[in-house]
């Protein structure tokens, strides 16, 4: 076998740029994450709303969000917690919660009036003309 020159020396982790810390951990896919929030330039600053479900070990999450520069922001949620009220009495991490907690989620999001993804936003040159 021949000479195996040792390419990690001190240089090397010099130069080392780590991932970011939820890269590491394995929470956040960020090729995916750009693309499900990038909005379309021609919308003007409207946000683009998501639903995201989160399964823990008693419950199940369901939150309508859209992104910001500073962080993520919460339009509303519904917890898996609450279905007893409306008369469902199953176990609270039921794949068939999930779906309850979904609409009971998208159901918050009407009464917010919060627009739906397909509505957007005028374009500014069409607010302004004159009748």
């Amino acid at each position: 076998m021949g000479f195996v020159k040792v390419v990690k020396n001190k240089a090397y982790f010099k130069r080392f740029q780590v991932k970011y810390r939820r890269r590491r951990e394995g929470k956040t896919d960020y090729f995916a994450r750009k693309r499900l929030i990038v909005q379309n330039k021609n919308k003007y600053n409207t946000p683009k709303y998501r639903l995201i479900v989160r399964f823990t070990n008693k419950t199940i999450i369901a939150q309508i969000a859209y992104a910001t520069i500073q962080g993520d922001k919460v339009v509303c949620d519904a917890r898996s917690t609450e279905l007893p009220r409306y008369g469902i009495k199953a176990g609270l991490t039921l794949p068939q919660e999930g779906d309850a907690c979904r609409l009971q989620a998208q159901e918050l999001q009407e009464t917010a009036h919060v627009p739906s993804p397909e509505e957007g936003t005028r374009r500014p040159e069409e607010s302004c003309k004159p009748n």
